[in-house]
């Protein structure tokens, strides 16, 4: 539920970014399945996997981890339960499933402001009001359930009380993937001029029409004119190339008519 509510969020205010006050020297990239965005896509999985790995694995190490008695992370050491009842938990209440809910949402918050930065193309993220008032929102929400200690709260929710400290190793593997997604859009995925040497590194050519047009452009020895006067020439039709005109009737360029007949 709650990551339908963050992606209707962001759905909703996202693209409310203006556009940038200056035209950046480049375009952004035409074409969804192009490398850097592709990589940008398959690094970030790798970075969810890898926070999520350690999370589990370390969460396994801990001395108070227990999959039968998921109630007794919060308690003292000294404290008996043995004329306490207990009630019996639901399959979704266990410390998996606690520790992934905290991950997972910041991670959602992290990729929020990650690819809204806005910079070149659109105005910084804090220019967008709506949006940065919900980022501050959800993560507000996600501290304090997961530093409320409500009981009532966490059965609602399906949540386990763990010890205080494995919260704040949370906070720190959501702070660390953060920096970490941050610094490969910024340095390497954003980066132009590594991804410009890369292409000259695999002698890679645009498919672009206008890019072969400018390639073509470069190779002609007779561009760009000098010395000379062109005139457009007009072909009533493609398959009857003898029925063609100068646009510019005063000069009567008899040649160039000539010229394109042939």
């Amino acid at each position: 539920m709650h990551d339908l509510v963050i992606n209707i969020t962001v759905t909703l205010t996202m693209s409310l970014n203006h556009p940038a006050p200056k035209l950046a020297p480049y375009r952004p990239y035409g074409q969804l399945l192009t490398p850097p965005l592709l990589l940008s896509i398959f690094m970030h999985l790798t970075f969810t996997v890898i926070v999520q790995s350690t999370a589990f694995f370390l969460l396994q190490q801990q001395p108070w981890f227990n999959e039968t008695d998921v109630f007794s992370a919060c308690l003292p050491l000294n404290y008996s339960s043995a004329n306490v009842t207990v009630r019996e938990h639901r399959y979704a209440e266990n410390f998996f499933t606690t520790t992934m809910f905290y991950i997972t949402g910041f991670h959602e918050i992290v990729v929020e402001v990650v690819f809204a930065k806005g910079r070149p193309f659109r105005q910084p993220l804090y220019t967008n009001y709506l949006l940065s008032i919900m980022i501050a929102i959800q993560i507000a929400v996600y501290l304090f359930v997961m530093f409320a200690d409500i009981e009532t709260l966490y059965t609602i929710m399906e949540l386990v009380c763990t010890p205080y400290y494995w919260r704040v190793y949370i906070l720190i593997m959501v702070l660390v993937l953060f920096i970490v997604s941050y610094i490969a859009e910024m340095w390497f995925i954003e980066n132009r001029k590594l991804w410009l040497w890369i292409k000259t590194m695999f002698t890679y050519k645009s498919k672009s029409q206008y890019r072969r047009l400018q390639r073509k452009l470069q190779k002609d020895p007779e561009w760009p004119p000098e010395d000379r006067t062109d005139y457009a020439i007009q072909c009533v039709s493609v398959e009857d190339p003898q029925n063609c005109t100068a646009s510019n009737n005063e000069h009567k360029p008899e040649e160039a008519i000539q010229q394109a007949r042939k």
